[in-house]
C-alpha cells in the first residue's frame, strides 16, 4: 500500500461523500460528475456507474449556479454495491448553461480509500485513518519457580 493510499480519507458503505470543487467554465457550470476509478489491474466486464468497463468505479455529481467561476460541492451516498479499494479522481465533467459539456483532470491526486472495515463510534465520514501505534517489546524472561 504506498502512503496516498494509507493517507487518504476513509469511507465505509452508508458514508456520505462530498468534495468541494473550485472550477472555471466560459459557459456557465450547470452540473458537475466527478468520475472516481478504483486503482489496480484491468479486469473484463465490470459493472460501473457508467455501464460496463474494465475498473469499478463511481460518480460523485453536484449544481452549479451558472457563474462562470464557482466552488461546487459534488457529492453521493456510498453503497455496497462499490467494492472496496483505493479510487481515484480521474475526470471532472462540467455540463454548462448552454449544455456542452467540458472535461478536465485535477491537477494533483483526489483519492480516497472504501473499506468495509467498520471505523470506531463517532468517527465523521472521510476520517482519515489513525497512525499506527509503535509497538516493541524492549526484553523478556521466564519467571523462575
Amino acid at each position: 500500500m504506498t502512503d496516498a493510499e494509507q493517507n487518504a480519507p476513509q469511507f465505509n458503505p452508508g458514508d456520505l461523500i462530498e468534495i468541494a470543487l473550485r472550477l472555471y467554465n466560459e459557459g456557465g457550470i450547470r452540473e458537475v460528475i466527478a468520475h472516481f476509478e478504483r486503482e489496480g489491474p484491468r479486469q473484463t466486464g465490470v459493472v460501473t456507474t457508467r455501464g460496463t468497463g474494465t475498473r469499478p468505479s463511481f460518480d460523485l455529481r453536484g449544481q452549479g449556479r451558472g457563474e462562470v467561476e464557482e466552488e461546487v460541492i459534488v457529492r453521493a451516498r456510498l453503497t455496497s454495491a462499490v467494492p472496496p479499494g483505493y479510487y481515484l479522481c480521474k475526470s471532472v465533467e462540467v455540463h454548462d448553461l448552454g449544455g456542452a459539456l467540458g472535461k478536465t483532470q485535477p491537477d494533483e491526486p483526489i483519492g480516497m480509500q472504501l473499506t468495509t472495515t467498520p471505523k470506531p463510534p463517532g468517527t465523521p465520514p472521510g476520517a482519515r485513518p489513525a497512525p499506527p501505534i509503535r509497538t516493541k517489546l524492549n526484553e523478556w524472561r521466564f519467571l523462575a519457580h
